[in-house]
C-alpha cells in the first residue's frame, strides 16, 4: 500500500477492526464476528436486540451469541458511513432511526462523527444504500428532546460538513470546535 493510500484509510476508513468497546472485529463476507472487551458491554448489545423486532432494517440481524467468549455473530452491514458514501436519502434514514429511539425512550450514545476524522460517522455503515446502526453496546435511557436535539445537530453537522468537505483546512477546524462543545457537553452532562 502506498502512503497516500495509508493516510487515505486513516482519514476515510471502510471498517474498522476494534472499537470502544469491541475488542476484535472479523469480517467474513456476509457474517461480522464481534468480540467484546467487557462482559458488560457484551450483555447491552444482546439486551439491545430485545427492542429490536420489527425493525431489523435498521440493525445488524443476530445470528448467534457465545456469552462465555463474549461474541456475537451478525449481519455484514457493509461499510463505514463517510461524506462521500451518503446514499440520497440520507437524511430520511437517519430521521427514521430517530423515530425508533423517539419510539423506545432510549439512544445509542456515539452515533457521532469520529474524533480523529470529520469525514466518518461513527457506529453507521452503508449497503446497498440503506444505513445501518452497527454498534450497539453503549444506550442509555433519554427523553425525546434531547434525541431531538441529537439527531438534530447530527443531520445539522453532517450538511456542514458535506459543504466543506472539499476544504479539509477549513473542515478540520470546523470538527475541532464540534468536538470541544461534545467534550464540554459530555462532561457537563457526567457532572449533573
Amino acid at each position: 500500500m502506498s502512503l497516500f493510500s495509508n493516510i487515505l484509510n486513516f482519514f476515510i476508513p471502510n471498517r474498522l477492526t476494534f472499537g470502544a468497546d469491541i475488542k476484535n472485529i472479523f469480517f467474513q463476507g456476509t457474517t461480522v464476528v464481534k468480540e467484546f472487551k467487557t462482559a458488560e458491554s457484551f450483555r447491552n448489545t444482546i439486551e439491545f436486540y430485545r427492542y429490536t423486532p420489527g425493525y431489523t432494517h435498521l440493525f445488524p440481524k443476530l445470528y448467534g451469541q457465545q456469552a462465555d467468549h463474549r461474541l456475537i455473530l451478525t449481519e455484514n452491514c457493509g461499510d463505514l458511513v463517510n461524506l462521500y458514501t451518503l446514499p440520497p436519502d440520507w437524511e430520511q434514514q437517519l430521521n427514521t432511526l430517530r423515530d425508533f429511539f423517539v419510539r423506545k425512550e432510549f439512544l445509542i450514545l456515539d452515533i457521532r462523527f469520529m474524533p480523529h476524522t470529520p469525514y466518518v460517522i461513527n457506529n453507521l455503515c452503508v449497503k446497498e444504500g440503506k444505513i445501518y446502526l452497527v454498534d450497539l453496546a453503549m444506550h442509555a435511557a433519554r427523553n425525546q428532546a434531547y434525541i431531538n436535539n441529537h439527531f438534530d445537530l447530527l443531520i445539522a453537522k453532517i450538511k456542514v460538513y458535506q459543504y466543506l468537505r472539499g476544504l479539509p483546512f477549513l473542515l478540520y477546524p470546523v470538527h475541532i470546535i464540534y468536538y470541544v462543545r461534545w467534550l464540554l457537553t459530555d462532561l457537563w452532562e457526567k457532572l449533573v
